[in-house]
């Protein structure tokens, strides 16, 4: 079942990764036409890459050596508290990688314009972006973090309808970022961008460190 599950996910990623190409390249002729559809494209592109990535650790381990599986258990470990260190002050210092202001400039008028059309298809009747009348705003920073400032109604969900407006805000986000002619690379996709949630002034919630799609809330 698990396999199947991953095999279905991976068709409808090559499909929407032809899509996002098929569209890219009409919208460079036709913006009014396919702009629209080379956006939603992308966002669906790295929805789906996020739940490939996530899925295909469902696949189960079949070595039955005990003592390869300790092994790989420790290295696992340390690898993701290397990662989990790198990342962390990776988001906490400053270095050549930020946003220059023209690009942060860039990147968050496409996010203004990305969040609205998405709201407007939520207040239009799609359900599939109700999501986003639980945000407010949206704002890239010069580390390439993000902040997302949410409104009350986002308190009352659950932790698992938190994670799917997570989920599609961190698509959304990577959709703007290449919108504005910004390099985003497939790894940068993959991991997706580290978001930290506000409600008003009060910090609600933040990515994980070794996830950027997985949430920690503080309330």
């Amino acid at each position: 079942m698990v396999y199947f599950l991953v095999g279905i996910i991976d068709l409808f990623f090559v499909i929407s990764l032809i899509a996002t190409i098929y569209f890219g390249f009409r919208a460079r002729k036709n913006k009014e036409t396919y702009q629209k559809k080379f956006r939603h494209s992308i966002i669906a592109t790295i929805v789906l890459f996020i739940f490939l990535a996530g899925s295909s650790q469902l696949i189960p381990d079949t070595s039955t050596n005990n003592e390869t599986k300790s092994s790989t258990s420790s290295k696992q470990k340390d690898i993701q508290s290397s990662s989990s260190s790198r990342k962390e002050n990776k988001i906490k210092s400053s270095n050549d990688a930020n946003y220059t202001k023209s690009e942060i400039k860039k990147i968050n008028h496409q996010l203004v314009l990305a969040l609205k059309n998405d709201q407007k298809d939520a207040n239009n009747g799609d359900e599939r972006y109700n999501w986003a009348n639980y945000i407010l705003k949206i704002l890239i920073q010069k580390n390439k973090t993000a902040y997302v400032y949410v409104d009350g109604n986002f308190m009352n969900l659950s932790e698992e309808d938190r994670k799917i407006v997570g989920e599609h805000t961190n698509g959304l986000i990577g959709a703007a970022i290449a919108m504005a002619g910004i390099d985003y690379t497939p790894e940068e996709g993959r991991e997706g961008v580290y978001m930290s949630f506000y409600n008003g002034p009060q910090a609600i919630g933040r990515s994980r460190y070794t996830d950027n799609t997985s949430f920690k809330w503080y309330k």
